[in-house]
């Protein structure tokens, strides 16, 4: 099954380094990611807003990436080059990346796109205890779900903005935890489409289906990464 693969990154606050950073950023992750088998997708995000109660989530800058398959991760992150691309890094982040693994259904792809696409972002924060999701609570989550996107899109209107949507359930630490994320074209709609009072109520039934204590939420505007294949 596909993974969606988050690299939640925390610059550090120097103006230069940033500007290197995001200057030199875009042709080292083509370098890196291009001819890799099994990865399909990378974009890079840029935060343009969010709430999350895990502060190490307050990121400036995300990538997203999306493996055909688990086996395409973990070679990679095995790998030499991983090694050399890490190092790469280090001088420009205040701390350790954040890496998250969510395991989406074979439907559930992200679009290839020459245009910038605003990303929102949802992620459960699960109960406290065991933490493993069921067949039959994934279903049923899942139906929640796809509720909660109808009524996203007729809230969103006609004009096409709302360009994609897709959904996981967290793998190894992030076990037990719901992804959601739509792909807009543009950014004000997002907000406008949450303050709907169908979609509002239909986020919390998935909330309550999903047995979340809340959901940390982000937008994104993201830029695709070219891959030579």
């Amino acid at each position: 099954m596909p993974v969606t693969e988050f690299v939640f990154i925390r610059p550090k606050p120097d103006t230069q380094l940033r500007k290197e950073l995001d200057a030199k950023l875009p042709g080292v992750l083509s370098g890196v990611f291009s001819k890799l088998p099994k990865l399909d997708v990378l974009c890079i995000g840029s935060k343009l807003g969010g709430t999350s109660v895990d502060t190490h989530q307050q990121d400036e800058l995300c990538l997203f990436l999306q493996w055909q398959h688990i086996s395409g991760f973990n070679s990679f992150i095995g790998s030499p080059e991983f090694t050399t691309f890490k190092e790469s890094m280090l001088p420009y982040l205040a701390g350790p990346p954040d890496i998250q693994l969510y395991e989406s259904p074979e439907d559930g792809l992200f679009p290839t796109k020459e245009y910038p696409l605003y990303l929102h972002i949802m992620k459960s924060r699960p109960n406290g205890g065991d933490t493993e999701t069921d067949s039959q609570q994934r279903i049923a989550i899942n139906n929640g779900w796809e509720a909660f996107i109808e009524r996203s899109r007729l809230a969103s209107g006609s004009d096409e903005s709302f360009e994609f949507s897709l959904n996981g359930f967290g793998l190894r630490k992030d076990n037990g935890t719901f992804l959601s994320i739509t792909g807009w074209r543009d950014d004000k709609l997002i907000n406008l489409t949450l303050n709907d009072l169908d979609v509002k109520h239909s986020l919390q039934r998935l909330q309550d289906v999903a047995g979340a204590t809340g959901w940390d939420q982000f937008i994104f505007k993201t830029q695709q990464v070219t891959l030579d294949k």
